[in-house]
């Protein structure tokens, strides 16, 4: 103690002893140092991310829920038509990014609000998405044809500009092959996005399963150069159909600024965390606030529309199937195809098949349980059609998968026979 005294009456003994110029300089010194010290401590315990080209609000995002609790259901009809959400959102797409939802269409939408299709989330370059003015979205749409609904993702790249002319190789659209959504049951649709080296690629995913039409771009294309200005919920852009704004229920709509899926998985029934790559999520449990540190907080319009309770977790327990796409062959020549249906529970499966082409039958029906490399443990049941087809056409055919626990999936597939 002593010897600390002694040091600072040295200290300032020294101190007096220098000019008034000397003190100005020591103090000023003392000042830069201190002055460092305190940024450097502001700096460490500031979170700031920059990868939109904005420093974005350091407040904490909304931590998730162990369960899923409301879903927002939108009533549009052809009666009344104008409830939507929005949000202001100065979004710029990066070089990769997934957007994902949840979403539920009751069988009467078809009745109620004429259903030719509806724009599930959009990222729009302007306050009403009118035209083509949008810079990424997932739309659904009914078959032409046909009762069913299939899904497509859609994306404006580098070629297209907001307010000028058209320019339709400035669109990239994944669509899919064969997967269709089924009426009053939760669905889950995602898009990925990723622009490199001058090509552009996306996919689509329904239900978990790759939807077997990736589609790309690869004449110098890369991502929009526009800011996007609002996050539309819901809303379906100006179109000479309509439009019908969606009647349904929504729930976990979702956009990351990265690839999220890169191959078929099973859709979490946990609903999503966030990270510095989450633009933003929308758990939609009696709000519209955005869960991620953008705090893009959505507004809705209209007055048609409910909070319901949601049953993601118990509406969605059964197999997915995949690799069901259109099968082409020819009369009398000889037809083999798997087809593979997945079940997160581990339950042994049995499954049936309607409508088959004369001449082809199911067969080698087999479950295992496979252990990927990445993520958790799942069931497999892998079925083969063969046999030599005796007729020429185009044959509508269901396939359908039930565990042992009741769960059910079915999916609806083409043979086309020539000749």
């Amino acid at each position: 103690m002593h010897i600390v005294q002694d040091f600072l009456v040295r200290l300032k003994n020294s101190f007096k002893k220098l000019s008034r110029s000397q003190k100005i300089a020591v103090i000023a010194i003392l000042l830069l140092l201190l002055i460092s010290i305190l940024s450097q401590i502001i700096m460490k315990n500031r979170r700031t991310f920059t990868s939109r080209g904005a420093e974005l609000p350091a407040t904490p995002p909304t931590p998730p829920s162990n369960s899923y609790a409301k879903a927002l259901y939108l009533k549009n009809s052809k009666n009344v038509n104008d409830t939507y959400v929005s949000a202001p959102a100065p979004i710029k797409l990066t070089n990769a990014y997934t957007l994902e939802a949840w979403v539920n269409i009751p069988k009467t939408a078809t009745s109620e609000s004429q259903l030719l299709l509806y724009d599930i989330v959009t990222i729009s370059a302007d306050k009403e998405a009118i035209g083509y003015s949008y810079l990424a979205k997932i739309q659904i749409a009914k078959i032409y044809g046909t009762n069913d609904l299939t899904a497509s993702f859609n994306v404006r790249t580098n070629k297209l500009y907001p307010g000028q002319e058209v320019d339709e190789s400035g669109l990239v659209t994944s669509i899919n092959n064969g997967l269709v959504l089924k009426y009053d049951q939760w669905n889950h649709i995602a898009g990925t996005f990723v622009a490199s080296d001058g090509v552009c690629k996306i996919k689509l995913y329904i239900n978990g399963i790759d939807s077997g039409f990736p589609s790309e771009d690869a004449n110098n294309c890369s991502t929009s150069p526009f800011v996007g200005n609002a996050i539309l919920i819901g809303k379906t852009q100006q179109a000479a159909e309509g439009p019908y704004y969606l009647h349904g229920a929504v729930d976990e709509v979702k956009m990351v600024e990265k690839i999220k899926y890169s191959k078929d998985f099973i859709p979490s029934l946990n609903p999503g965390g966030v990270d510095e790559k989450t633009l933003f999520l929308y758990h939609m449990d009696g709000d519209l606030n955005d869960s991620s540190y953008s705090h893009y907080n959505g507004t809705l319009t209209g007055s048609n529309f409910e909070f319901i309770p949601s049953t993601i977790r118990t509406n969605n327990r059964h197999p997915i199937i995949s690799t069901l796409n259109v099968t082409y062959a020819k009369k009398g020549q000889s037809v083999t195809r798997s087809f593979i249906a997945r079940d997160s529970s581990y339950n042994s499966m049995i499954s049936q098949i309607e409508n088959l082409p004369p001449g082809l039958s199911i067969t080698n029906c087999k479950d295992m349980i496979v252990t990927p490399k990445t993520g958790s443990k799942y069931m497999q049941h892998k079925c083969v059609i063969q046999g030599n087809p005796t007729k020429v056409g185009e044959f509508f055919t269901t396939f359908k998968v039930t565990d042992n626990q009741g769960a059910t999936s079915e999916q609806n597939f083409r043979f086309i026979i020539r000749n």
